[in-house]
């Protein structure tokens, strides 16, 4: 399926000591994307997270101190941006979000050709995600729509 991947959609993956879950991860992605529209951003792991994108063809930008999550997608984004892509699809290294929905994400990006957002609905429930990530998500969520205008 990676020939039919939209050249100007990059998938930016953050990573933190996240090397044995990129192993299980990335395969599964190349399977629907090219090794050149997939960018992971290791915040100072310390880890062979560089290495193993190396062996996988896959970029990976480095911060040198930890920076968190947030400033590791920034620097995906941009780098993505200045780079010519039109959409990013994030993903997290722990394999929460499944390299199985992303032709759902080019299929809604095909149908509304501009750029904009797209965010998938993950099940937030006990026992399928920690409690912490349910109160995280659905917070975040709640002030990403009122920003939006969305609900």
């Amino acid at each position: 399926m990676t020939n039919q991947w939209p050249s100007d959609t990059t998938i930016v993956i953050p990573a933190f000591r996240a090397a044995d879950l990129l192993l299980q991860l990335l395969p599964r992605v190349r399977k629907s994307v090219p090794r050149e529209n997939i960018v992971v951003v290791d915040d100072a792991s310390g880890d062979s997270t560089p290495q193993l994108c190396s062996d996988l063809g896959v970029s990976c930008l480095r911060h040198h101190v930890n920076r968190g999550k947030g400033s590791a997608l920034l620097t995906g984004f941009h780098h993505c941006i200045t780079g010519g892509s039109r959409w990013i699809i994030s993903m997290d290294a722990d394999g929460q979000h499944s390299p199985d929905d992303l032709p759902k994400f080019i299929a809604a990006s095909l149908q509304q050709p501009a750029p904009g957002i797209c965010i998938g609905a993950r099940s937030m429930r006990p026992g399928i995600m920690p409690f912490e990530r349910i109160l995280s998500n659905r917070l975040t969520s709640g002030i990403l729509g009122i920003l939006a205008g969305i609900p």
